[in-house]
């Protein structure tokens, strides 16, 4: 074999050396990559973004059964005038808004609902005791309204704090017959209208929360809460 033959028949091996490694060059790119055995991490939890108007509640419990933080029992004493119960009442509430104010409270749950009545005109609820000290006695102003404002006016909130099952504090004659004088009225008490669905639980009447018609009482409670809190 002459040098000139071995040149080229070098020159094809080379050729083909090449055009082998371009083949697998090219059947490893169109390859599906390995299956990787590690496990990868969850993408990170974005974590939520407070509103610029965010605010921390500090908020207190305002109770008004049995009169424990308001109303003052003085305004509920015999001997006043109407005139004279709504201004103590008043002043009674706002010097509490303006203490709580001072202690950086911003929030106040108000119990507009101690039992079975209510301190603002409900249609469905007789007006609390707590106020004049009868029930079903129009107290001359809407209590819950005048929380609102003054509470606003302070830039503080204010959230309707419900007892659902309470009806009364005590079972004593005079709030029996408070209680049964109120079917001549507008709302009357869920203790003459469904005696059915009273209870004595101690001191106190109470709803029975297992009878069939707590469920209407429910809705009937539920649709005052929406009527306390739209006014």
């Amino acid at each position: 074999m002459t040098i000139r033959s071995c040149k080229f028949l070098l020159n094809k091996v080379k050729i083909s050396a090449v055009a082998i490694a371009a083949a697998l060059l090219l059947a490893h790119c169109g390859s599906k990559p390995p299956v990787s055995l590690v496990t990868p991490m969850p993408p990170a939890t974005r974590q939520p973004t407070l509103p610029k108007s965010y605010e921390p509640v500090r908020g207190v419990w305002l109770t008004t059964v049995s009169r424990l933080d308001w109303p003052p029992l003085e305004s509920v004493n015999g001997g006043i005038t109407a005139d004279r119960r709504i201004a103590l009442q008043q002043q009674a509430l706002t010097a509490k808004l303006d203490n709580l104010k001072s202690l950086g409270i911003n929030t106040v749950f108000f119990q507009v609902k101690p039992d079975g009545t209510a301190l603002w005109p409900s249609k469905i609820l007789p007006w609390s005791d707590m106020l004049t000290g009868k029930i079903g006695e129009d107290p001359g102003y809407d209590p819950l309204k005048f929380m609102l404002d003054e509470a606003h006016k302070r830039g503080m909130r204010v959230h309707a704090w419900f007892n659902p099952y309470r009806v009364s504090v005590n079972t004593r004659p005079k709030t029996v017959t408070e209680l049964n004088g109120t079917l001549s009225q507008v709302p009357a008490s869920v203790y003459v209208l469904h005696p059915e669905w009273i209870r004595t639980s101690g001191d106190r009447f109470r709803a029975r929360s297992g009878h069939p018609g707590s469920a209407r009482l429910d809705n009937q409670y539920r649709g005052g809460s929406r009527g306390a809190l739209s006014g």
